[in-house]
């Protein structure tokens, strides 16, 4: 564990812990309903219910084994599922359910990469065996990543919509890697992105060249580095700035974060 610590702080620098570390309190007890995403088979844990539910993919280091971080994917998506609770209390509707996507993402940010694309092989076989299910798909950072994947691995008819939180790809990605994919499903896919989100504004750079695509949304402009395209017809960005000011504060209940989360926003748009 100690050298996947080094490895990490020489790939992105001192920065990542104490963002991370700033964070790190009041986290509600993990979720029990999740589907691991490591092995070549899904395999779900605790109870998956029929019908709609939400589907939320946690990102780097999230699998809950990096000393430091005392949450996991499974805690963040109870923490989603808190602050969709209120936010459907204040609207007099009942909350979908919240089931956690765990894949191993606990260590080099090279070989999380990686295994993205592994998780996403998986979760699309996963997907594309629920027939009738209503799926919404939720990636945070480098689950974001996960997600677009997934969606070009053929994930079948069961995605009612997509929701990209401070996705940590490249900008560009989004005009010409994840566009067929993007576009062949049928429901919407937004990407929430605040440029006050120091992990895909500024430690993302570090490693891949580019603010990603969380920072300040998509860019099909081209240029060096970057290929030029067009954004998919069923793709939205969101600007969330004045809500969201920390990398791990998009589905965190407000009253537990810096200037609130985006919630309601994807209330409105897609659940």
């Amino acid at each position: 564990m100690q050298e996947r610590v080094a490895a990490t702080r020489a790939r992105f620098g001192d920065g990542l812990v104490p963002m991370l570390e700033e964070q790190l309190t009041d986290w509600p007890t993990e979720v029990e309903s999740q589907i691991d995403l490591t092995g070549e088979t899904a395999v779900e844990s605790g109870e998956i219910p029929d019908g709609e539910l939400i589907l939320y993919v946690h990102g780097f280091l999230g699998q809950g084994r990096f000393d430091v971080a005392k949450m996991s994917g499974a805690h963040q998506a109870a923490a989603l599922q808190e602050a969709l609770e209120l936010e459907y209390e204040s609207r007099t509707r009942k909350s979908p359910t919240v089931v956690a996507g765990m894949w191993d993402s606990s260590t080099t940010w090279p070989r999380a990469k990686r295994r993205s694309t592994h998780a996403s092989e998986t979760l699309a076989d996963w997907l594309r065996a629920q027939g009738q299910r209503s799926v919404h798909l939720v990636g945070h950072s480098l689950g974001g990543r996960v997600s677009l994947e997934t969606l070009d691995n053929g994930p079948g008819s069961c995605i009612e919509s997509v929701a990209l939180l401070g996705a940590a790809v490249d900008p560009d990605s989004v005009c010409h890697q994840y566009r067929p994919g993007i576009e062949a499903v049928d429901g919407p896919v937004f990407n929430y992105h605040s440029e006050n989100d120091g992990m895909v504004c500024r430690l993302y750079r570090v490693g891949e060249f580019s603010a990603g695509l969380g920072c300040r949304g998509s860019d099909c402009r081209g240029g060096l580095l970057r290929s030029s395209g067009r954004l998919p017809s069923n793709y939205t960005d969101v600007d969330v700035s004045e809500q969201v000011t920390r990398h791990l504060d998009y589905y965190k209940p407000a009253e537990y974060t810096a200037s609130g989360n985006c919630v309601g926003e994807l209330v409105d748009n897609q659940f």
